[in-house]
């Protein structure tokens, strides 16, 4: 039988603009304003105060701001987003079933059972332009688990690069947990670009699935 272990989650997703404000307020003032307890987190402290500063005036004015507003308002979240999955990785990675720190941490605490083993590479289904301009929706095929066992939680890193023949330098540009849909934002119009994505529990992480390209609108 696999033992349960505390781990820090997120009680918000990429669609949900003021739970990730309100996610991002608890999170600093555990994560950031406990001198001594955290080391060097994943991001750094000015840069996540800014973009919660500016999340929260952008949410500030979405009511009667029209869809300029609201674009902005997302991608200001969106960021923010991000931002909480590094830092969901940094606090599991050092602390998870440390219950204490997790929860000083400002995330909420769930006890998962403990993987068997590392997860398999994810496969790319789709890669279709997004609801936004110059954004991308990946869609990725469902997990089928064994029958009789838990399910587990996994986070998706993904990482991109501009297409080129001879040499593609992919760097991460989402990170987020038990999603399959996925989007990305800030694409440049034309420019073709390649996604891989992997998967990984607290055993590790699954090799990159095969690589997927994708040209912008």
């Amino acid at each position: 039988m696999s033992k349960k272990i505390a781990s820090a989650v997120m009680n918000c997703t990429k669609d949900q603009p003021q739970s990730i404000i309100d996610s991002a307020i608890k999170v600093k003032n555990g994560l950031y304003d406990n001198i001594g307890l955290f080391v060097m987190p994943t991001v750094d402290e000015i840069e996540f105060e800014t973009q919660l500063e500016e999340a929260s005036t952008a949410q500030g004015e979405v009511k009667g701001g029209g869809k300029s507003a609201t674009i902005s308002r997302d991608t200001k979240c969106y960021a923010l987003f991000n931002s909480l999955g590094k830092l969901i990785l940094y606090v599991n990675g050092l602390y998870k079933g440390d219950k204490e720190k997790l929860a000083a941490s400002g995330f909420p605490l769930s006890s998962d059972p403990t993987p068997h083993s590392i997860p398999t590479a994810p496969v790319i289904k789709l890669v279709a332009n997004g609801k936004t301009p110059h954004s991308a929706r990946i869609l990725l095929a469902k997990i089928t688990s064994p029958l009789n066992t838990k399910k587990d939680n996994y986070t998706y890193a993904v990482q991109m690069a501009v297409t080129n023949n001879e040499l593609m330098v992919f760097n991460t540009v989402l990170q987020t947990k038990n999603q399959f849909k996925l989007n990305i934002l800030d694409l440049t119009r034309g420019q073709e670009v390649t996604f891989r994505i992997a998967r990984s529990n607290s055993k590790g992480q699954s090799d990159w699935s095969n690589p997927y390209s994708f040209i912008p609108q």
